[in-house]
């Protein structure tokens, strides 16, 4: 079952990348952007979005398992 934290995000970290994506879309978020560092850790980035609540969420991913999820201002969330 998910444990939801204080800003109604689901903890995810430690999960693989495209099973978290799967629980954010089942959770009312799609993708609004995303990125790639080139250089470090090669890690991934992408921004959700939930029109119903209005939640903008950046989730890090490295070698494919998330590593950080926290809310965000982003343009793309509106």
């Amino acid at each position: 079952k998910d444990r939801d934290d204080d800003n109604n995000s689901v903890n995810l970290n430690g999960m693989k990348e495209q099973d978290a994506s799967n629980r954010m879309e089942r959770r009312g978020f799609y993708m609004v952007d995303g990125w790639q560092k080139d250089h470090g850790n090669h890690a991934s980035y992408t921004v959700w979005y939930n029109g119903s609540s209005g939640q903008c969420l950046e989730m890090k991913s490295v070698r494919g398992s998330v590593e950080d999820m926290h809310s965000v201002n982003n343009s793309h969330c509106s």
